[in-house]
């Protein structure tokens, strides 16, 4: 294996939290080589395609090469490009009998940043209980993203969703402010706020919601980053007498051949599980059970959201415009529960994200809706409390195409998370009566053609991991006995690591968690390039 040293910091990952690393760090004048395991992709082979030829694409890899089964239950793989999700045959993993696991991927530089909605909402001191640094301590850094990233939105002073550093917000539909009215006449404590989420700005054909489009490329300007595509990082190799990483094994997915790249520190943000499955491939002498793993919790208390939806119809004057639907042109409905004290019969808080108006109807309605439908959706997304027997571990029996063990995932929903979703079912169907609406079968009410496909979208909400909000693994804590690594992401372990993604959560919220691990992220580069000035790295 070859050892290669010219750059001062390795970052493992190249989407929304990968960006962030090598953004903040390039800027602090650090040299910043970025691992990446999948290939480089076009911004015009990126975007959201519905035409004949995708389609096709899609049907056959789901139907019949049924190579991205598991992919196509969520969402967004019906609405871009199949070749940015992965092919679950090349990439294996394993669940209990009984207790499946959807685990949506994207290979490729820019990670899921590509897919994603962006929707950006901050965690309040609510959701940050417990962990080992306050909101005060994230503010700036969730500015700073938030600035660079062009989020829209507006300032709505509630404490359960703080404002942030936005662009002017974008205006709710008709539909959508007289059914904020109507629920603000029924439940005042529960605010109908206009969504908070990336502009359109694009950069070099990338939208700003892409790591590819905002920090990469701030990061590219400096000169100080090296992108290496094709390049899965197999283990971290460590120096049995310290402890700490001294390189980072890589496989080249072409030629499937093995070099070593020497790191003075590395920041982990592979994504939540890949990066849990990092560390615990990088056993040796000095961390037998992975790298981390000292207090046994390396890939503990995995959390994922609990959600639950419903699409209606309202009936009001002047719906033939239809609106456009995006992060920033929808609405969300802030937790409303348990907000400063324990109020409701569940533990956690839950939010909902919604639009009216935004959609055109089934063809079937196009005519009921020129004399006064408008058609609307919720998602209710809840939180997942942490469970010490929610977990990820090693499948020594099952590798994946490069010859790395892959991940036996085991995570199930207790009580609570039961609970919570009839309480969000049962608030969504309320709301909708409550604004004069009617709750439809969506899936129903599509064409003969996408009926099926509609249907497994539409089901795949009540399944662990559907939508994308999986964290924990290497939680961060206040001593080596409780947690993986601390208040910065730092390994108790190996000083000279970092884990920035949603692997390092202690509990989960229910944002959507990107903007949170991005500001994560940049808190802890920052501590890293302190660390470089004072020569303690």
């Amino acid at each position: 294996m070859k050892d290669e040293n010219h750059h001062d910091v390795v970052v493992i990952g190249s989407g929304c939290t990968g960006g962030t690393a090598a953004w903040q760090l390039s800027q602090r004048g650090l040299r910043v080589l970025l691992l990446e395991a999948g290939d480089h992709v076009a911004a015009k082979d990126s975007q959201p395609n519905s035409g004949l030829g995708t389609h096709l694409s899609r049907a056959w890899r789901v139907l019949i090469a049924r190579c991205q089964q598991t992919q196509s239950l969520h969402p967004a793989y019906w609405l871009y490009p199949p070749r940015l999700f992965v092919d679950d045959k090349k990439h294996p993993y394993s669940t209990p009998d009984g207790r499946p696991f959807v685990w949506i991927r994207g290979r490729q530089v820019g990670g899921r940043s590509l897919t994603w909605t962006g929707l950006s909402l901050r965690l309040s001191p609510y959701e940050l209980e417990g962990w080992p640094l306050l909101y005060e301590d994230l503010a700036p850094y969730y500015d700073e993203v938030e600035r660079l990233m062009g989020i829209c939105g507006a300032r709505d002073d509630l404490p359960q969703l703080p404002d942030g550093n936005y662009r002017p917000g974008k205006s709710l539909t008709p539909a959508e402010s007289i059914f904020r009215d109507r629920i603000a006449s029924r439940w005042p404590e529960r605010h109908v706020i206009i969504g908070r989420g990336i502009d359109h700005t694009t950069e070099n054909g990338w939208s700003l919601k892409t790591s590819l489009g905002s920090t990469l490329e701030a990061a590219g300007r400096t000169g100080l980053l090296e992108i290496r595509a094709n390049s899965i990082a197999r283990r971290l190799v460590a120096d049995q007498r310290t402890g700490c990483v001294s390189g980072v094994e890589i496989i080249d997915t072409k030629t499937k051949t093995s070099r070593l790249v020497s790191a003075r520190a590395v920041v982990v943000c592979a994504s939540t599980f890949e990066s849990v499955r990092l560390l615990l491939n990088s056993q040796s002498a000095a961390h037998p059970s992975g790298l981390g793993n000292s207090s046994g919790l390396l890939g503990r208390y995995i959390m994922n959201k609990v959600s639950r939806s419903v699409t209606f119809e309202m009936t009001l004057d002047q719906t033939d415009v239809i609106h456009p639907l995006s992060a920033s042109e929808s609405f969300v409905i802030p937790r409303y529960e348990n907000v400063g004290s324990q109020t409701a019969e569940i533990r956690g808080g839950f939010g909902i994200w919604g639009a009216i108006q935004r959609m055109p109807p089934p063809p079937q309605k196009l005519a009921a809706a020129s004399r006064g439908l408008a058609f609307g959706f919720l998602i209710g997304y809840g939180e997942c409390l942490p469970y010490f027997d929610n977990k990820l571990e090693l499948n020594a029996n099952v590798l994946d195409e490069w010859g790395i063990p892959t991940l036996r995932i085991d995570v199930r929903w207790r009580e609570n998370e039961e609970q919570m979703a009839e309480r969000i079912q049962r608030d969504l169907r309320a709301m909708v009566a409550a604004a004069g609406g009617s709750v439809v079968d969506a899936a129903a009410s599509t064409g003969s053609v996408s009926r099926h496909l509609a249907d497994r979208v539409l089901k795949a909400g009540s399944t662990p991991g559907a939508f994308v909000h999986e964290v924990g693994g290497a939680r961060m804590g206040t001593s080596p006995q409780n947690s993986v690594v601390n208040g910065y992401c730092q390994l108790w372990d190996s000083r000279n690591v970092v884990v920035t993604d949603g692997a390092c959560w202690p509990t989960a919220g229910w944002q959507n968690p990107t903007l949170t691990m991005m500001a994560i992220t940049a808190r802890s580069c920052s501590f890293i390039a302190d660390s470089f000035t004072r020569g303690d790295l």
